[in-house]
């Protein structure tokens, strides 16, 4: 019969248990991720008629929501809704709304300045406006963009769970910040574009994409409309 040292018996028997309280502890700390399990249903939510704006025709193609076609729409967004919209005085809104139900590292929301940028347009603008919301405020990220054939100004904002993050990196950390509470983050991307006639007059087209945004805030229900805004 072998007789083990009683010192290596000791030893071992520690760093058996050493290894299952390590496993135990790590399970502990791996967070059960859990996320949104609905995909709302954005062509119901959103009204065909919103304050003075009339749903209509599309009047020109929008430029995509996703950087090129290595990232297919339906790999990033569970839900894409792209309207167009016009006033009584035929001033015209574009309309993009893009919700995915999980944010991650590498399946996240493509913001309009790379997704212009990779379909051909230059950014000569790009600004952040505070929007006043009732009691709070929305930071809008306003673009200039210019291609060959028009000139666009943009304003969108990007909500990723209660959060309006101001660029991918702020987006990548919040993202990070959630997984390591357990939970994986929604997010939307919320765009309005016009197309405008030279660099000129550039204001009144912007306070009319914020004009239009807040009307459209206003015509949701609290539970649509917490879908596009935080509700922090």
């Amino acid at each position: 019969m072998i007789k083990w040292p009683k010192a290596s018996l000791i030893g071992g028997v520690t760093i058996l248990l050493l290894f299952v309280m390590s496993a135990f502890a790590a399970h502990l700390l791996t967070p059960a991720l859990t996320s949104i399990a609905v995909t709302p249903d954005l062509d119901a939510i959103v009204p065909d008629k919103i304050g003075e704006w009339t749903k209509q025709t599309d009047p020109f193609l929008q430029v995509g929501i996703t950087a090129g076609d290595d990232n297919p729409v339906d790999q990033l967004y569970d839900k894409v809704l792209m309207r167009s919209y016009r006033n009584a005085n035929g001033d015209v809104v574009m309309l993009a709304l893009a919700y995915a139900k999980e944010q991650t590292q590498d399946i996240k929301i493509h913001r309009p300045e790379v997704c212009y940028d990779a379909q051909g347009f230059t950014i000569l603008q790009h600004t952040i406006h505070n929007m006043p919301l009732d009691n709070s405020v929305v930071p809008v990220h306003r673009l200039l963009a210019k291609n060959n054939s028009r000139t666009e100004i943009v304003s969108y904002w990007v909500r990723i769970g209660d959060k309006y993050p101001n660029g991918g990196l702020d987006s990548r950390l919040e993202i990070l910040r959630s997984g390591l509470k357990g939970k994986i983050l929604d997010g939307i991307l919320v765009r309005v574009s016009t197309v405008v006639e030279g660099d000129s007059g550039l204001d009144i087209a912007y306070d009319l994409q914020e004009k239009f945004l807040v009307d459209l805030l206003h015509h949701l229900d609290p539970q649509a409309r917490h879908l596009l805004v935080a509700s922090n």
